[in-house]
């Protein structure tokens, strides 16, 4: 049962973390809205926030490791999601390339440090089955930009407007880049819930797990499955203590 906490944890603290990949989705939202304030951004000076948010993320993905050895998984998630919310909310405040470069820092650098921390976990709860624990945990990470970017499409531009003719960005101060600072906080409240909850289930295998959330039925064949696969493990361990013996 503690391993299927630690795998949902995980998954869930992937999907706020594989939010970084959004960009490619939101990048015309996020341009258009701050040609508002500065006419001379296109596409393409834009890009730097993006590569802000990946250059960090590397950067301080030793920082998590470090981190997970010496606080634990639990510790780490919480550090890493308030620094991926944070980054967020600060993206929503934001009016120029450099200040949304700078607020990527903040969000990059807490997905470097929360990436490593769950598969760790999971590794020490089910050493014979790294494969598994990997493909569930990952997963999240994939499946975050999928989530998210229909989520942001849906407040950003609901009714899909399309860019006017001609143009290569939406209108100055219209409805779609007005949506942008409202999105951000949004996005923030999200990765806070399902990031902090996703943390909470993570847990070293002689740990207690303060918040025991997996009530999903769908979850129930997996946990079962895990769970004598544990136990399968440990009458191993004893029948070869005995014969060693």
């Amino acid at each position: 049962m503690s391993a299927a906490r630690v795998l949902l944890g995980g998954f869930l603290l992937h999907l706020v973390l594989g939010t970084i990949y959004m960009w490619g989705n939101i990048s015309i939202y996020v341009t258009s809205y701050l040609r508002e304030y500065n006419s001379d951004a296109t596409s393409t000076s834009t890009l730097s926030i993006f590569s802000s948010s990946l250059f960090f993320q590397a950067i301080f993905m030793p920082v998590g490791g470090l981190l997970e050895r010496s606080y634990g998984p639990r510790t780490t998630g919480y550090v890493a999601v308030m620094c991926v919310a944070s980054g967020a909310f600060l993206c929503s405040v934001c009016k120029s390339v450099p200040a949304f470069c700078l607020a990527q820092a903040v969000y990059g650098s807490g997905i470097g440090i929360g990436y490593i921390a769950p598969l760790s976990c999971g590794y020490r709860h089910l050493p014979s089955r790294k494969g598994l624990v990997s493909g569930l945990i990952v997963g999240g990470f994939g499946a975050g930009s999928f989530v998210f970017n229909l989520a942001a499409t849906q407040f950003v531009n609901p009714g899909n407007e399309k860019v006017p003719d001609g143009e290569d960005y939406y209108p100055e101060g219209g409805e779609v880049a007005e949506a942008i600072p409202g999105m951000y906080r949004l996005l923030a409240a999200a990765y806070l819930v399902l990031g902090l909850g996703g943390s909470s289930l993570l847990s070293d295998p002689d740990e207690e797990v303060p918040l025991p959330i997996l009530a999903a039925k769908g979850m129930q064949p997996l946990m079962q499955d895990i769970s004598e696969g544990d136990e399968g493990e440990e009458e191993e361990e004893k029948e070869e203590g005995e014969v060693g013996g």
